[in-house]
């Protein structure tokens, strides 16, 4: 099974965080992955079909998305398999 958004036995957050410190932590790990795989990001919108006010403000964790755009965001990064 993969892990999605967490390295291998490292979790991102606790079950004591507020949903604001989680969608924050979301946020910075996928600017991470975005970064790692050079993407700018209106790359990532153009590749998740976003505009990209929304990948700022997700990343920045001002923004809670739909399911539906956060798992393409996540799909065109790589993190989860469709």
């Amino acid at each position: 099974m993969r892990t999605i958004l967490a390295k291998q036995g490292e979790y991102m957050f606790s079950i004591a965080d507020t949903p604001e410190e989680v969608i924050k932590a979301i946020g910075t790990r996928i600017a991470e992955h975005r970064r790692a795989l050079r993407l700018s990001q209106s790359d990532l919108a153009e590749r998740a079909g976003v505009s990209k006010r929304m990948v700022e403000r997700l990343e920045s964790g001002t923004f809670n998305p739909g399911l539906e755009s956060f798992v393409r965001v996540c799909l065109s990064l790589g993190l989860v398999e469709g």
